[in-house]
């Protein structure tokens, strides 16, 4: 039972790093701004990745700090507007507004 219970635990941590289960791809402002913050940093992870260019990062922890940064660009953003303006500006569109604005490297 002890070793059942000791390999639930880390196949859980395993299944639950921070770049999984990203689901804002397509989200709207509303939607972005209603979300965890799990699945914001995922996603902001995603467009990271895709932006940059997964062969241009060093390391999963870099990917990380840009996309930390990217989820703060964004809740920014759909904080300061009202439901209308986030239900006009896709997340996706926005977080490459923040990344241009950032200077991140473009692949």
């Amino acid at each position: 039972m002890l070793t059942f219970s000791i390999f639930s635990i880390v196949s859980t941590a395993y299944a639950q790093e921070w770049y999984n289960g990203g689901t804002l791809h397509k989200a709207d402002g509303n939607e972005w701004y209603a979300a965890s913050y799990a699945n914001k940093l995922a996603t902001a992870g995603d467009f990271s990745a895709v932006y940059i260019g997964i062969d241009n990062l060093s390391s999963m922890d870099e990917l990380k700090a840009y996309a930390i940064n990217l989820v703060t660009c964004l809740d920014e953003f759909y904080g300061g507007v009202g439901v209308a303006e986030r239900s006009a500006n896709p997340a996706a569109q926005s977080s490459a507004l923040c990344m241009v604005l950032m200077g991140y490297p473009q692949k």
